[in-house]
């Protein structure tokens, strides 16, 4: 569905909201309540939509010599291992969550095997002793990924590219209005804080893509559509776990 298609209208279960320039304009109460109904009816994750079946999901996937791809490659069989996690699936979507300096993690999963969805929440153990793992399985409810599902496809979870193709946009030019001569680029570079890798795993192949720190990036540039997508697909994940919006998955 292209994303044009909402300025039209858009029903969340039974929450109807309809965007019109003079309708916003003559009737902004109206149009506060119908927003408020919005919010409340996509949180709930429980908007009517159709689901083809059999599922089918595909994705193009990452070079063998992509660096970051095959470090999570043995991240993950070492988890796999560490946690039994089984590998008899169609097809997984993992959401690992990296402290980039203080080690903590934590990975969400969700798992596709005859057009049927769970998911699993590890999240990291804070209090853990000598003995204990590293990650804490937290219950996920199972019950409304499908409609995850369809809102991650919607922000193009299988597509989006690596964050450093996005370098060239993330830059400010500032104008010497002295000289005319020693105009240059500002960048923001972010060295501390959370890192995200998004991975997209079938029997027969793997795709991932990461992003440093792309809330405060999306605030600095929010005209950049691919850093729009992967934080809202950070922040639904957040939502259906329970998890408020604004704070760490930890």
């Amino acid at each position: 569905m292209p994303k044009s298609s909402l300025q039209g209208g858009v029903v969340w279960g039974d929450c109807p909201y309809f965007y019109n320039k003079s309708f916003m304009m003559k009737h902004t109460v109206i149009f506060f309540i119908a927003f408020v109904s919005v919010t409340y009816c996509s949180a709930q994750f429980n908007f009517k939509f159709r689901q083809p079946s059999p599922l089918k999901i595909d994705f193009v996937a990452s070079n063998t010599d992509d660096v970051l791809s095959n470090i999570f490659i043995e991240k993950d069989r070492v988890f796999d291992s560490t946690y039994n996690l089984d590998k008899d699936y169609d097809f997984e979507f993992r959401l690992w969550q990296d402290g980039l300096s203080n080690n903590s993690q934590s990975v969400f999963i969700m798992t596709l095997k005859k057009d049927k969805w769970s998911a699993k929440y590890f999240h990291f153990n804070w209090n853990r002793k000598e003995s204990e793992k590293e990650l804490i399985e937290v219950k996920v409810d199972s019950s409304k990924l499908n409609q995850l599902w369809y809102l991650m496809n919607y922000h193009k979870v299988l597509s989006l590219p690596n964050s450093n193709q996005l370098s060239s946009k993330m830059v400010e030019y500032v104008i010497d209005t002295v000289n005319f001569e020693d105009s240059y680029e500002r960048r923001l570079d972010i060295t501390d804080g959370i890192g995200y890798n998004f991975e997209l795993l079938k029997p027969n192949k793997r795709r991932s893509y990461f992003y440093s720190n792309p809330e405060p990036l999306f605030k600095r540039y929010p005209f950049i559509e691919e850093l729009s997508d992967a934080t809202v697909l950070i922040y639904m994940i957040r939502k259906y776990l329970g998890i408020p919006i604004n704070h760490y998955f930890y």
